[in-house]
């Protein structure tokens, strides 16, 4: 791939985008901009992803912490709804 970039090429080799599409989380249509991105009409909270960020950085004991934090918090607000 650095091989490509190298050669200042504009496209990655096609043989690649299914790949690429796996890895990014879209299908080839999307990458290659031939279809609009499925969201589901939702948008992302995107503090919140940052937030989830931080957390993937911290030493395994916090992030379980926090998942601890976070499955209490989950469960309850699952047995007020149901």
């Amino acid at each position: 791939m650095i091989a490509y970039y190298e050669k200042e090429t504009a496209y990655p080799p096609s043989h690649l985008l299914p790949h690429l599409a796996k890895a990014l989380g879209v299908s080839a249509d999307e990458l290659m901009g031939l279809e609009k991105s499925k969201k589901n009409g939702r948008t992302q909270d995107t503090r919140l992803w940052r937030r989830f960020s931080q957390v993937e950085k911290l030493p395994p004991p916090k992030r379980k912490q926090i998942v601890q934090i976070l499955d209490a918090f989950l469960g309850s607000e699952k047995t007020k709804k149901g």
